[in-house]
């Protein structure tokens, strides 16, 4: 059922970047619709990365606006999960760089904030990952937000736990 269902957000996707390919809708939805059928189908993950990085990037190209950031949101998420260079795409650093780029630009939207913190938490930056999680828990229930929020605040308090806890092992 699932797969079914990315299999038709791709076929969307296409027929969008088919019909008017200067415009960064269907680039940005065939990246998201990509990353969720490499979650579906982990085995097959590795070669649809490299894919929903040039996708996101000609959306990033043709309206960075897009969807507060979207293409920024899935470039950052794609370079935090990903494995490193020379297996994948991964490239924490440069997931740093484009999720700070993504929260100046578009701070209202609230899961920005969570894919900056889990970034950040990766490069053990553990004071500013928990600001950018304290900043998801604040953002109140509106929009989409009211759809998304409930999971990604779960999230970051689970989050801000795990830097409590990992703060607690450093401290003598």
């Amino acid at each position: 059922m699932k797969l079914a269902a990315v299999q038709r957000g791709l076929d969307h996707a296409r027929a969008a970047k088919e019909a008017d390919p200067g415009r960064a809708g269907g680039y940005h939805f065939l990246a998201v619709n990509l990353g969720l059928l490499a979650r579906l189908e982990p085995e097959g993950a590795l070669p649809r990365l490299a894919e929903m990085v040039t996708q996101a990037e000609e959306a990033r190209e043709l309206d960075p606006r897009f969807e507060q950031g979207g293409p920024l949101r899935v470039l950052g998420a794609v370079y935090t999960q990903a494995p490193p260079w020379p297996t994948s795409v991964g490239d924490i650093e440069e997931a740093v760089d484009v999720l700070e780029e993504l929260v100046e630009r578009f701070p209202a939207y609230p899961l920005n904030h969570f894919l900056y913190g889990e970034a950040l938490m990766k490069m053990s930056d553990y004071d500013r990952a928990a600001r950018e999680f304290e900043a998801t828990l604040r953002a109140a229930p509106r929009n989409i937000w009211r759809l998304e929020g409930p999971t990604y605040r779960a999230l970051a308090r689970q989050r801000l736990a795990d830097i409590e806890r990992l703060r607690s092992l450093r401290t003598p």
